[in-house]
């Protein structure tokens, strides 16, 4: 039995997927000028490791440093590989006795600001390295 398979060709895929990652590479572009001109750090979020109601405990760097450090994110809930713009304090860290942990907002508001979704940093870099 010899049943055709219908197959998608590989060059209108290839153009849909370099179109989504200039999309991508886009809104990663107005990403960095939003959070330059409002003077926001950029953080990359390594690692999740605890979720509560208050918020969210995660492994973050400051993009594209080596140096992981705690964060605390209030009233949110990020995801990992994600980059977020944020205003930050630096604090003392009571569960990892630490004094360089990363606090983003406070109880009242959140302190994120923007944030690139692990599948559009993905796509973005794609476009970019060529």
């Amino acid at each position: 039995m010899n049943e055709a398979v219908y197959r998608r060709p590989v060059g209108w895929f290839n153009r849909s997927t370099q179109h989504q990652d200039a999309q991508a590479a886009a809104e990663w572009s107005r990403f960095w000028e939003y959070a330059n001109w409002n003077n926001l750090q950029i953080l990359s979020v390594d690692i999740v490791y605890h979720f509560a109601r208050q918020g969210t405990k995660a492994l973050v760097r400051l993009h594209n440093t080596e140096y992981l450090r705690d964060a605390w994110f209030w009233g949110l809930h990020v995801q990992p590989q994600s980059v977020v713009a944020v205003q930050a304090s630096v604090g003392w860290g009571p569960h990892t006795n630490r004094h360089d942990v990363l606090y983003i907002g406070d109880r009242y508001a959140p302190g994120v600001y923007a944030v690139v979704a692990p599948a559009t940093v993905a796509a973005a870099r794609r476009h970019l390295s060529g």
